[in-house]
Protein backbone atom coordinates (compact mmCIF):
# COMPACT_ATOMS: atom_id res chain seq x y z
CA UNK A 1 0.00 0.00 0.00
CA UNK A 2 1.50 3.83 -1.23
CA UNK A 3 0.72 6.27 1.30
CA UNK A 4 1.27 9.70 -0.16
CA UNK A 5 4.43 10.34 -0.28
CA UNK A 6 4.85 6.82 -2.14
CA UNK A 7 2.01 8.06 -4.83
CA UNK A 8 3.14 11.34 -5.53
CA UNK A 9 6.97 9.33 -6.37
CA UNK A 10 5.61 7.10 -8.25
CA UNK A 11 3.27 9.48 -10.45
CA UNK A 12 6.29 11.84 -11.03
CA UNK A 13 8.30 8.77 -12.41
CA UNK A 14 5.66 7.91 -14.67
CA UNK A 15 5.59 11.46 -15.68
CA UNK A 16 8.87 11.31 -16.65
CA UNK A 17 9.03 8.34 -18.24
CA UNK A 18 6.47 9.48 -20.48
CA UNK A 19 8.40 12.72 -21.06
CA UNK A 20 11.19 10.59 -21.88
CA UNK A 21 9.57 8.27 -23.95
CA UNK A 22 8.03 11.83 -26.25
CA UNK A 23 11.56 13.25 -26.48
CA UNK A 24 14.52 11.12 -26.96
CA UNK A 25 14.61 10.48 -30.92
CA UNK A 26 14.13 6.95 -32.40
CA UNK A 27 17.24 6.39 -35.01
CA UNK A 28 16.90 3.60 -37.65
CA UNK A 29 20.05 2.28 -39.50
CA UNK A 30 19.56 1.72 -42.86
CA UNK A 31 21.94 -0.14 -44.78
CA UNK A 32 23.06 1.62 -48.03
CA UNK A 33 23.87 -0.67 -51.57
CA UNK A 34 27.80 -1.05 -52.09
CA UNK A 35 29.14 0.86 -55.03
CA UNK A 36 29.21 -0.40 -58.41
CA UNK A 37 32.16 -1.52 -60.01
CA UNK A 38 33.60 -1.95 -63.54
CA UNK A 39 35.34 -4.28 -64.93
CA UNK A 40 37.35 -1.83 -66.56
CA UNK A 41 37.47 1.70 -64.80
CA UNK A 42 38.12 3.79 -68.15
CA UNK A 43 40.57 5.09 -69.93
CA UNK A 44 42.15 5.43 -73.73
CA UNK A 45 41.17 2.57 -76.00
CA UNK A 46 41.74 1.52 -79.27
CA UNK A 47 38.75 0.45 -80.27
CA UNK A 48 35.11 2.23 -80.28
CA UNK A 49 33.00 0.24 -78.65
CA UNK A 50 34.09 -1.29 -74.46
CA UNK A 51 32.30 -3.55 -72.52
CA UNK A 52 31.91 -3.05 -69.08
CA UNK A 53 30.79 -4.89 -66.80
CA UNK A 54 28.83 -3.56 -63.74
CA UNK A 55 28.23 -5.21 -60.45
CA UNK A 56 27.59 -4.68 -56.67
CA UNK A 57 28.50 -7.19 -53.98
CA UNK A 58 25.25 -6.33 -52.39
CA UNK A 59 22.82 -9.21 -53.12
CA UNK A 60 19.55 -9.20 -54.89
CA UNK A 61 20.80 -5.04 -55.88
CA UNK A 62 19.87 -3.97 -59.14
CA UNK A 63 21.88 -1.45 -61.45
CA UNK A 64 21.21 1.86 -63.51
CA UNK A 65 23.35 3.43 -65.62
CA UNK A 66 23.68 6.38 -67.74
CA UNK A 67 26.19 7.26 -70.73
CA UNK A 68 25.13 10.27 -71.39
CA UNK A 69 26.52 12.57 -68.68
CA UNK A 70 23.76 12.94 -65.83
CA UNK A 71 23.63 11.14 -62.85
CA UNK A 72 21.81 8.28 -62.77
CA UNK A 73 18.96 7.87 -59.89
CA UNK A 74 16.18 4.82 -58.96
CA UNK A 75 14.31 5.86 -61.47
CA UNK A 76 16.28 7.71 -63.91
CA UNK A 77 18.80 5.80 -66.21
CA UNK A 78 19.11 1.97 -67.99
CA UNK A 79 18.33 -0.34 -65.75
CA UNK A 80 20.55 -3.69 -65.97
CA UNK A 81 20.81 -6.39 -63.61
CA UNK A 82 23.48 -6.86 -61.11
CA UNK A 83 26.92 -8.19 -63.04
CA UNK A 84 25.54 -7.20 -66.31
CA UNK A 85 27.46 -5.64 -69.13
CA UNK A 86 27.14 -2.75 -71.43
CA UNK A 87 28.43 -1.60 -74.39
CA UNK A 88 30.13 1.93 -74.24
CA UNK A 89 30.76 3.90 -77.36
CA UNK A 90 34.51 5.45 -77.03
CA UNK A 91 33.85 7.94 -79.81
CA UNK A 92 32.89 10.80 -78.90
CA UNK A 93 34.00 10.27 -75.18
CA UNK A 94 31.56 8.81 -72.90
CA UNK A 95 31.26 8.96 -69.03
CA UNK A 96 29.57 5.69 -67.75
CA UNK A 97 27.49 6.44 -64.48
CA UNK A 98 26.34 3.27 -62.31
CA UNK A 99 24.03 3.46 -59.11
CA UNK A 100 23.15 -0.04 -57.33
CA UNK A 101 19.70 -0.03 -55.80
CA UNK A 102 17.95 -2.46 -53.61
CA UNK A 103 14.28 -2.05 -51.90
CA UNK A 104 14.59 -1.65 -48.23
CA UNK A 105 18.26 -0.06 -48.31
CA UNK A 106 19.86 3.43 -49.15
CA UNK A 107 20.73 3.52 -52.50
CA UNK A 108 24.53 3.37 -53.58
CA UNK A 109 26.89 5.83 -54.31
CA UNK A 110 27.72 6.68 -57.87
CA UNK A 111 30.37 5.14 -59.71
CA UNK A 112 31.70 6.79 -63.02
CA UNK A 113 34.56 6.16 -65.69
CA UNK A 114 35.41 8.24 -68.82
CA UNK A 115 36.01 6.15 -71.84
CA UNK A 116 37.59 7.78 -75.00
CA UNK A 117 39.26 6.05 -78.36
CA UNK A 118 42.84 6.53 -78.35
CA UNK A 119 45.09 4.94 -81.22
CA UNK A 120 48.11 7.17 -80.40
CA UNK A 121 47.90 8.41 -83.76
Amino acid sequence: MLNRRGFRALAALAVIGLVAAMVLPVFAVIAKVATPTFNSSGGLFCKHWVSVRISSTTSGASIRYTTDGSTPTSTHGTALANGGTVSVNTSPTRTLKAIAIKSGMTNSDVRSGAYEYDCGQ
